[in-house]
């Protein structure tokens, strides 16, 4: 029977509670006859929960709470103040005349006599003298002049004492002991002080309510969410279904349950929580119109008296633990591919094997079944040489130090030489058949890599110590570190040139400009050579990366790695090739404007060109004559100045004196 009234509630409107009468029982939907309160803090008449108690226990037939009865009761206690609304509330009661059982005009009580009186014994029974003392009032006022005085004393209250929350009597307040009378406080002031706790209760009351009618509206759209979700889960399958019908027919049942399963389970769950706001929301209600209806009606005396009764209500229901919000999301998640994908394996995975090894654009596309634990390595161009004039001279300047300084120190460790880092690859089985692998460590020593993202240089371990992708490897590390180091030696060259331009205002010669370009263009045709190479391997690495996904996605992202830095090694070889002819006009045109203001300059300048060519005579002679002429050439570079055949130190700018005769004598 518990239970019965949740269907109707669960399915009416919002707006049903706020216009429903709370002095009328939610049972036999008339006024509250007796009415009693469960623990829950609903209240019923008694008549509607007699013989409902059982073991002396008892169920709320709003939301089926269990309130055990005191011993000896077969009812919940009574509920005082909705027993005292209902009393304010009612017409004056029809109560017959004590003198003359009629019940015309307004009726009247005598206090003295505890009689009710119509309105003619009154004139007629009360005329005589012995009654001029006797206390006549309304039959109204009869109920409200009961909380005016002490029921043990029959005087008068005066005081309200705070801390029994009772109104005393002078005498009550006479037997109090002296530490009681300490708080006791006039009516006014306790009054004051009640109504203020009072309405921070409402207030608190009121937030509650406007969580709950949140909670319930969020409770609401979580159901059509869910439902709405589901729907789309179940189409989602359905299509995917549709798709792989041989193979996934058992697959989608399982699903189909799941999905299924988590619904009904969501919407338990959601319906429990919005059953019980249901429940509580009128409850909130009703009490926040009791405390409207209680407050308006009752006057210092009755709110005294029943004020904290109300209070010690809406503090246990504000301190109750309500579900406001739900504890689960309504997402409905079966992971549908995950699971059609581990169905479909055999079918799938030589398929997605060769679309993955199709372009080496996709290198993160992976079966379904495979997890890699990789570190991705995103790749950056930015740091290109710029062809612009001023843009170029100021980054060789900000480091002309740093080359300048490796330069003068070959032992030190260049700065872009990264620490290295050890990445372990799970162990594969290719072709179905479990391999032993035996790993080998691969350094890939990318100096110019490194400095374009900043990232350490990474030793990785394949598995198969020789392989076609191993032996590519090899050959490409030797090939790739030769590059590189002929493109970092030219690129010393080509800022030492600019610098002798720019900081050092040098006169360069042609010939060195002409054989950096020549160098340059060497490069360049290697580089393209070694391009070609790397792509003509690829045909077989697709072939050899066809027996392991794990070892496609190490090896072809690493081969990604080595194609761009081969690319981004040709960019960087044509700027610098940009660059060298730019340099070479900027020679061309200062040592023309240099012989025609400098004549002198210039002549130095091919005095020194044939000093170079002496020199180089010098060692021509040495390398083709017998070790004495070795000796020889060492005492004559090593001898006085006077025989002309070195720089005085005291005179710099003096030319050395070589001259034909000389070269004869050597």
């Amino acid at each position: 029977m518990s239970g019965d009234i949740l269907k109707q509630m669960e399915t009416s409107c919002d707006s049903n509670f706020t216009q429903r009468n709370p002095l009328l029982c939610v049972l036999c939907h008339e006024q509250y006859d007796d009415p009693c309160i469960f623990a829950c803090f609903h209240s019923f008449c008694a008549r509607c929960l007699r013989g409902r108690a059982v073991a002396g226990k008892m169920k709320c037939p709003l939301c089926s709470s269990t309130t055990i009865l005191k011993e000896g009761h077969i009812l919940p206690p009574s509920d005082v103040l909705l027993k005292f609304l209902v009393e304010s509330s009612s017409e004056e009661e029809r109560v017959e005349c004590a003198n003359c059982d009629s019940h015309k005009g307004h009726m009247f009580f005598c206090n003295t006599c505890c009689q009710p009186l119509c309105g003619v014994c009154r004139e007629e029974t009360h005329k005589a003298k012995m009654f001029d003392r006797h206390e006549i009032i309304l039959l109204s006022k009869k109920t409200k002049e009961v909380h005016k005085r002490c029921a043990l004393h029959g005087e008068q209250f005066i005081m309200f004492s705070t801390e029994k929350k009772v109104m005393v009597c002078i005498k009550c307040f006479r037997d109090m002991k002296v530490e009681s009378r300490a708080h006791c406080v006039d009516l006014e002031t306790a009054y004051n002080q009640s109504c203020t706790k009072l309405d921070q209760a409402v207030h608190s009351i009121q937030e509650l309510q406007n969580s709950v009618k949140e909670g319930i509206q969020l409770l609401r759209s979580l159901l059509d969410e869910i439902q709405q979700k589901s729907q789309a889960e179940k189409d989602a399958i359905l299509e995917l279904y549709e798709s792989m019908l041989h193979r996934i027919n058992e697959m989608k049942t399982q699903l189909l349950e799941e999905v299924k399963r988590q619904y009904y389970a969501k919407e338990k769950l959601f319906k429990a929580q919005l059953l019980y706001l249901n429940t509580l929301l009128p409850t909130l209600h009703v009490n926040l119109v009791t405390c409207s209806a209680f407050s308006s009606s009752a006057n210092k005396f009755e709110f005294l008296n029943l004020s904290f009764v109300l209070m010690e209500r809406l503090q246990s229901l504000a301190l109750q633990k309500h579900p406001l919000r739900p504890t689960q999301g309504s997402q409905v998640n079966t992971d549908h591919k995950n699971e059609f994908a581990k169905c479909l394996e055999p079918l799938l995975f030589p398929n997605l094997c060769r679309e993955f090894t199709s372009s080496t654009n996709n290198s993160n596309t992976f079966a379904p079944t495979v997890k890699l634990e990789l570190s991705k390595v995103h790749h950056s161009n930015n740091n290109k040489l710029t062809t612009s004039t001023n843009t170029t001279a100021g980054h060789q300047n900000s480091s002309s130090q740093h080359h300048h300084h490796h330069h003068n120190n070959p032992t030190t460790t260049s700065p872009n030489t990264a620490t290295t880092t050890t990445t372990t690859l799970p162990t594969a089985s290719s072709g179905g058949s479990s391999v032993t692998a035996s790993l080998i460590n691969y350094s890939i020593n990318f100096n110019n890599y490194r400095r374009s993202n900043g990232k350490s240089n990474s030793i990785i371990k394949f598995i198969d110590a020789k392989g076609p992708f191993a032996d590519h490897c090899n050959e490409f590390d030797v090939v790739h570190r030769d590059l590189i180091q002929k493109l970092d030696h030219l690129k010393l060259e080509a800022q030492e040139l600019h610098r002798d331009l720019t900081l050092r205002r040098c006169l360069a010669k042609k010939t060195v400009i002409a054989d950096l370009r020549k160098i340059v263009s060497l490069l360049e045709e290697q580089l393209h050579r070694h391009h070609l190479n790397l792509e003509h391997k690829q045909p077989l690495l697709e072939k050899h990366w066809e027996d392991s996904v794990q070892r496609i996605a190490n090896e072809q992202e690493l081969y990604q790695a080595q194609l761009n830095d081969v690319n981004r090694l040709k960019q960087e070889c044509h700027h610098l090739s940009t660059i060298v002819m730019q340099l070479s006009s900027f020679v061309s045109s200062i040592s023309a404007v240099t012989e025609r203001i400098a004549p002198k300059l210039a002549q130095s300048s091919k005095d020194a060109d044939h000093e170079n060519q002496i020199h180089a005579l010098f060692e021509q002679i040495n390398t083709i004559t017998n070790p004495d002429s070795q000796h020889r050439h060492i005492s004559m570079t090593s001898a006085p100045c006077n025989t002309g055949l070195c720089k005085p130190e005291k005179a710099p700018n003096r030319l050395p004196p070589y001259t034909d005769t000389a070269v004869k004598k050597s």
